[in-house]
């Protein structure tokens, strides 16, 4: 059965995949195998399939039942590997088991000492655990990426606890903890190299924790396609084979001792799927040498695969585990041909997958993806001797190299010329895509008449995707702060009111800890995902840090064409130095009560500030504005005293109202209440505040005028959305929309 193993691999793939993720487009996938299986006309592979099939059908159904439930800690004991442990500042986050089940821990650092000693320890520890465990949070908006859902897929991890005291207690070392605790010594060796160089000898290895540009390089399609190079690998077994050949000891022989080698790299970086996948590869190939067995290349990317799915069943629910078997899949099946004419091929087949996680592509990817791999290639060698020999000379000259590329690779993904923000295509067309990407692009022959349908459809796609029917107000759960979003039917408008931010504490020295902002894991994640690239206006209430604390990275980010804000406050230095870079680029638009805003034809009714103000609570910008059928004020953390001005000077009746100040005690009184009539409020407010938000007395008056409200902290991301056809109100957490 040599070359046809591929067959009943892909029916088993495809029905285990059919029953873990529901899409019934692989159930018309499988039909067509069915079909291909039968013009075969082999009954071995037609009893291997019947077979494959049996078990992917018992596999899927167990594997699905195994999902469903939630692994829950046993003992307060938890057992953590120091691979696993991660530190920032002075917090540190692990991942251990508790009597065989996965748990993540956040320990709070005591000193710098201990931060110190924890980083540099290479054995096994355990820690008793007197805090109580609590479900690991998942996303609370579309477009976020979902820890709860990866980390129960990845380890069926589904608890965490906070300490404030870490103590380990060292433990006693067997054979498989010191081979993991060596793995621990070499990344602490490669610690010791010059700060880029160090970067691009972990990233060769899989570890991304201190990779800088992350997002550029992901983006550029050189991150996922660097993991899965396994380059290293065959460069270290040429050095053996040539060892060899000198010391004049026999091929069985270094075939044995690469065996021994590939098997230690398997155990040390099982968690890297990229590089597992290429020494399986290497491994089993040189055992089938050793024995006199020969399998095709096809036939062992077939073995390998169903592995991964055994041990891994969750494999390609993550981009990295996708990439990795498509495009060797594609290797294999390809005809030869010129080099770029393959990276060409490979962007195109990879694109549905990048869309569907990324929503965003780098024209640039066609040509830096040609070039980075060829200098690698051919510099490679250096890098791997310099491993062993760490000479600082040529550390010196390879950090330079490294400093040189990373900032080549960072400044074209910077381009905002060459990223096109796509947005989010369906599972199902993604699906498809690949499917028809993998069947025009293997052929001998060129159709520009396949490549005309493939353009229509991604064209397609993209109008759909940029001109939507449906228009949006959403209120984003982004913890305690505000971040709001217009977003109108065509995209014609696309307004945001706030940023959001985390109010800083002086962390400072080895205390200092490195934050993501949730303006890039929530505001922007959705923006791309819808195919926003740009913001028509951002109103900004006033200066405090949770509102538009996350400001300035927002403008790195994406083009803002009008800044909004309340009348006096670029007297504030603070927010000034904040604003500034948008000077150039942005209409700066003071307001004031009393003016009308024209935002491309959406119209802001300005309430307050009624005279120039500083930013603070009580000079928030507030204003009324219709979207679709539906009056929305939006009141910033407006202050009772504030509430009374406007409601002497104006009308505030409204539809849905935006409590001011998170909910708070000191906004959104019983008579603004009956003045402005709502027929419910959102609040924005973070889960477990220490400020108690929202308040009592408020939601006491919200119930006493029979006023619905919905809170963030409950429901998670909240949104309105309006068509001609219809008008509907959705919380993320109830009702789990995506």
């Amino acid at each position: 059965m040599s070359g046809v193993w591929v067959f009943p691999t892909i029916l088993f793939i495809s029905l285990f995949y059919l029953i873990l993720s529901k899409q019934l487009i692989l159930m018309l996938f499988i039909c067509f195998w069915l079909i291909r299986l039968y013009s075969l006309k082999d009954l071995n592979v037609w009893l291997w399939c019947v077979i494959f099939g049996a078990a992917a059908f018992i596999g899927g159904i167990f594997c699905e039942s195994i999902d469903r439930q939630v692994y829950v800690p046993k003992s307060q004991t938890v057992l953590v590997d120091p691979n696993d442990v991660k530190v920032n500042g002075d917090l540190a986050q692990m991942k251990g088991t508790a009597e065989g089940v996965a748990v993540l821990v956040t320990a709070k650092l005591d000193s710098a000492a201990q931060k110190a000693q924890l980083e540099k320890n290479t054995r096994w520890f355990k820690l008793k655990i007197k805090e109580e465990f609590t479900r690991i949070e998942g996303a609370r908006n579309v477009a976020e990426f979902d820890y709860a859902k990866y980390e129960h897929r990845q380890v069926h991890c589904d608890y965490t606890v906070f300490i404030n005291h870490f103590e380990p207690i060292l433990v006693k070392e067997n054979g498989w903890r010191k081979l993991l605790g060596f793995k621990k010594k070499l990344n602490l060796y490669l610690s010791t190299f010059p700060r880029y160089s160090r970067i691009f000898y972990k990233m060769l290895i899989g570890d991304q924790d201190d990779l800088l540009g992350k997002d550029q390089l992901s983006r550029l399609g050189l991150l996922s396609l660097l993991s899965l190079g396994g380059m290293q690998l065959y460069f270290w077994l040429d050095i053996w084979r040539s060892l060899g050949a000198r010391l004049r000891i026999t091929e069985d022989k270094v075939n044995i001792f690469c065996l021994f080698f590939l098997l230690l790299i398997i155990c040390l970086y099982s968690d890297h799927v990229g590089l597992m996948r290429s020494a399986i590869f290497l491994f089993v190939s040189r055992l089938m040498r050793l024995f006199g067995k020969k399998y095709s290349s096809l036939d062992l990317w077939s073995f390998i695969f169903l592995f991964f799915i055994a041990v891994k069943p969750y494999l390609l629910f993550n981009l990295g585990g996708i990439l990795s078997f498509l495009i060797t899949f594609f290797m294999q099946t390809k005809v030869r041909e010129n080099r770029w004419i393959t990276n060409i091929k490979i962007n195109i087949l990879i694109l549905p997958v990048i869309l569907q996680q990324i929503y965003v592509w780098n024209f640039m990817s066609l040509v830096t993806n040609a070039i980075f791999f060829p200098v690698i290639s051919f510099l490679f060698p250096l890098f791997c001797l310099n491993w062993v020999l760490h000479f600082p000379l040529i550390d010196q000259v390879i950090n330079f190299g490294c400093y040189v590329l990373f900032q080549i690779i960072n400044g074209i993904a910077r381009i905002k010329a060459f990223n096109l923000v796509y947005g989010k295509i369906p599972v199902v067309m993604a699906l498809i895509l690949t499917f028809a990407g993998l069947w025009i692009l293997s052929k001998k022959s060129f159709k520009l008449s396949n490549m005309l349908v493939l353009f229509t459809t991604y064209l397609t796609l993209f109008l759909m995707i940029h001109f939507p029917l449906s228009g949006r107000v959403i209120m984003f759960d982004i913890g305690q702060g505000d971040s709001l979003l217009i977003e109108t039917p065509f995209h014609r408008q696309i307004i945001l009111i706030d940023t959001g931010g985390k109010l800083a504490f002086n962390n400072s020295g080895w205390q200092a800890r490195k934050r993501k902002a949730r303006v890039d894991t929530v505001t922007l994640n959705y923006l791309h995902s819808r195919g926003i690239s740009h913001l028509d206006a951002v109103v900004t209430t006033h200066q405090d840090a949770d509102h538009i604390g996350d400001l300035p990275e927002l403008i790195k980010k994406i083009r803002i064409d009008r800044l909004i804000y309340g009348n006096g406050i670029l007297d504030n230095e603070h927010y000034l130095k904040k604003v500034a870079p948008l000077k150039k680029q942005t209409k700066f638009i003071p307001v004031q009560a009393g003016q009308v805003v024209n935002v491309k034809g959406q119209h802001l009714q300005i309430l307050n500030p009624d005279q120039p103000g500083l930013g603070e609570n009580t000079d928030s910008v507030t204003f009324l504005t219709k979207v679709g059928q539906l009056k929305f004020l939006f009141t910033g953390d407006l202050d009772q005293a504030g509430e009374r001005r406007i409601m002497q000077k104006f009308s505030v009746k409204t539809d849905i109202l935006k409590a001011g100040h998170h909910g708070s005690k000191t906004s959104t009184s019983p008579e603004f209440l009956k003045k402005s009539a709502p027929k419910m409020a959102w609040i924005s407010v973070g889960q477990k505040n220490r400020y108690g938000h929202p308040s009592p007395e408020t939601l006491h008056s919200l119930e006493q005028k029979k006023i619905p409200w919905l809170a963030t902290k409950d429901v998670g991301m909240v949104y309105y959305e309006y068509n001609l056809f219809k008008n509907e109100l959705k919380c993320y957490k109830k009702d789990g929309f995506k």
